[in-house]
């Protein structure tokens, strides 16, 4: 696999019906693009390929939506639509008055709103394509949510492209509202393949790499583009070299890495997923699940579905036995718990396990470590043990 539309790797089949779609817009036919995966996956990436592939003349509409602006009603919209309508004087005409209600708080819209934002995309699009790209819809506000689901449904003969960005989670609704729609495109972009990564780190270093450090990339970034970016990144700014570096000077960075990238979007987007996590570095990746669930308070399933999303991320070996990917891991996880959690989380296991009637050995190793004076007992069972 070579890079396509610049720095984008094996992502042919997504752009060349990106392509098809965009070529349709001339002929009449509308399109609804959803770009789905976990962070990092190079969704945004796609959406900006969009206006290169545009022929001369079209129009882009671009919002990014976030978290913080979602209680203001019609902020996606005007993202959208005050840049256009703003310098040709007409900004104050297609937000409706009654984006508030009476309390001050967001009012869905009505349809007489929502037939006149769908009249001003129809004048927009009346002689032109018009692509509307949204990052991270799943954020947008209430009553633009509304919008993008009722202009999706009416765009027959608009020369009109809708692309969003979205996680898998949001796929669910996307089915419900939009599924039945013949315009409908959905995308699923694939972690890179390591020859896609040994080519990106490559042209990173403007040498080849070495194959051990290309691996040892491709395991730490498991596809992800953004974590194998930002990793690359850092062993260029601590001048590792690209042929045989030291491990051990590697895999602090990756850990490091890994800290910033795919365990702070756990921390956001599955707490519960993160709290495994963090029991599985404490007291080792083959831990019980039933332990953990009696640790977290969580029932057996819901860990056993965080374990399903930790081995999606990368982060852990399916297993059996379960264990984590690459040395990098375990410590990465273990540099953001401070020391007297781990002791807590030691002593915790331990009691578990001695109300479970587990093996006074095993109970004992988390005593030690959680330094419980109540363990002695327990510890001179061990000896006796053997």
């Amino acid at each position: 696999m070579h890079a396509v539309n610049g720095d984008l790797y094996h992502r042919e089949r997504e752009i060349s019906l990106l392509q098809e779609v965009i070529a349709g817009l001339a002929l009449g036919r509308p399109a609804v693009v959803t770009v789905h995966g976990p962070r990092g996956m190079g969704k945004s990436a796609l959406l900006n390929v969009v206006p290169r592939l545009l022929p001369e003349g079209a129009l882009v509409l671009r919002a990014r939506c976030h978290p913080s602006e979602s209680g203001f009603p019609y902020s996606m919209v005007r993202q959208l639509f005050d840049p256009v309508l703003g310098a040709a004087g007409r900004g104050e005409t297609f937000i409706p008055a009654e984006a508030h209600g009476s309390s001050g708080e967001a009012a869905g819209p009505t349809h007489e709103a929502l037939l006149h934002l769908l009249s001003t995309t129809r004048s927009l699009a009346a002689d032109r394509p018009v692509a509307v790209l949204v990052d991270d819809l799943q954020y947008a506000d209430e009553p633009s949510l509304r919008w993008f689901s009722y202009i999706a449904r009416r765009l027959d003969d608009l020369p009109v492209l809708l692309a969003a960005t979205l996680p898998d989670s949001a796929a669910a609704r996307v089915t419900e509202e939009l599924g039945p729609l013949p315009y409908l495109n959905r995308l699923w972009p694939e972690p890179l393949c390591s020859t896609c990564t040994t080519e990106l780190v490559d042209r990173a270093f403007d040498s080849p790499v070495d194959q051990g450090l290309a691996a040892l990339c491709d395991a730490l970034a498991h596809g992800n583009p953004m974590v194998l970016h930002d990793l690359v990144n850092r062993l260029r700014r601590e001048h590792v070299p690209p042929g045989a570096p030291d491990p051990q000077q590697v895999l602090p960075i990756g850990a490091q890495a890994l800290s910033e990238t795919v365990l702070a979007w756990l921390d956001e987007d599955d707490p519960a997923a993160g709290e495994l996590l963090t029991q599985l570095a404490v007291l080792g990746p083959d831990t019980d699940p039933a332990m953990c669930g009696a640790l977290s308070q969580h029932g057996e399933v819901q860990v056993l579905q965080a374990r399903d999303a930790l081995v999606r991320a990368g982060l852990l070996e399916a297993g059996p036995p379960a264990r984590f990917p690459h040395a990098a891991v375990r410590p990465a996880v273990l540099a953001r718990v401070p020391a007297e959690d781990r002791l807590h989380l030691h002593g915790r296991a331990a009691t578990v396990l001695a109300r479970l009637g587990a093996p006074a050995r095993q109970t004992a190793e988390h005593l030690v470590k959680a330094g419980c004076e109540w363990g002695l007992d327990v510890l001179r069972d061990a000896g006796r043990a053997g």
